[in-house]
């Protein structure tokens, strides 16, 4: 039987990660209120998240042909795909990933996500997961 593949994260954990949230004390309390401050309160997200669906084509620009036929795949799966490291770690940005979408699409909340599965230990124990906000510092 072949091994599992490595899961930074998945859909299903997601009922787990807000009852772990609820118990983080130390360094992870410490760092949810960093996050609360910085970003939203992750309980604002308890109800109402929904994984978004990526897509590697622009479904505004109306130049690409083969915009009928892009595949659309979950955030979670295309992230763990990512992580996984199956790209050649070239300088040509093969081994970079970008998530656009418009203003309120969910692009905060899927980096949240993220952060939040690694405070309440869902992520792999051996790889760091860092959350900032940019800005002109």
């Amino acid at each position: 039987m072949p091994l599992e593949a490595l899961a930074f994260v998945k859909a299903e954990w997601a009922k787990q990660l807000w009852n772990k949230l609820d118990r983080l004390r130390g360094e992870e309390a410490k760092e949810l209120d960093r996050l609360r401050d910085e970003f939203v309160d992750p309980n604002v997200l308890k109800d109402v998240y929904v994984v978004p669906q990526l897509q590697d084509r622009n479904p505004a620009d109306f130049r690409q042909d083969d915009l009928l036929i892009a595949a659309r795949q979950s955030a979670f799966e295309r992230i763990n795909e990512f992580f996984q490291g199956k790209l050649p770690l070239e300088k040509d940005g093969r081994h970079q990933m970008f998530i656009l979408s418009d203003a309120g699409m969910g692009k905060t909340s899927l980096l949240l996500m993220l952060k939040l599965m690694h405070l309440t230990s869902f992520w792999p124990q051996k790889y760091s997961c860092q959350l900032f906000k940019l800005g002109d510092d």
